[in-house]
């Protein structure tokens, strides 16, 4: 398990913590878990290169300190490989995953950053 400190917007001092595989990443505030991303690592050369895709966001009690950003930057540290989210404006994917609520701002947010990757379909 991988594990830092980071000092938010509001001052506080949050650990973050991933799990050996990459696919879960939790947020403590002295001790307390306040929220997690769940990711899963996926691969199908050539079709589509490694990457991790995002399940999951429960961070959103949280928004506006920086956690879910330096969350996924020491992501992209540990594991060197992209991540990938769902589609802004699309539709469920099979495997039930979308964007809603403060998750759509924040994966745009994310992209714009190029801390996220778009989806291949979105790529020009």
């Amino acid at each position: 398990m991988a594990e830092m400190e980071f000092r938010a917007k509001d001052g506080n001092s949050y650990t973050i913590k991933i799990d050996d595989k990459g696919e879960r990443i939790e947020v403590f505030l002295q001790g307390v878990n306040l929220g997690h991303i769940l990711l899963e690592r996926r691969c199908d050369p050539p079709i589509e290169p490694e990457h991790f895709y995002i399940n999951d966001l429960a961070l959103n009690k949280y928004r506006g300190k920086g956690l879910g950003e330096a969350a996924l930057l020491f992501h992209i540290n540990q594991f060197g490989v992209p991540i990938l989210a769902a589609r802004e404006h699309g539709p469920k994917r099979e495997d039930g995953s979308h964007l809603i609520d403060d998750g759509v701002p924040f994966i745009r947010r994310m992209r714009e950053k190029g801390i996220v990757c778009p989806e291949p379909e979105e790529r020009d």
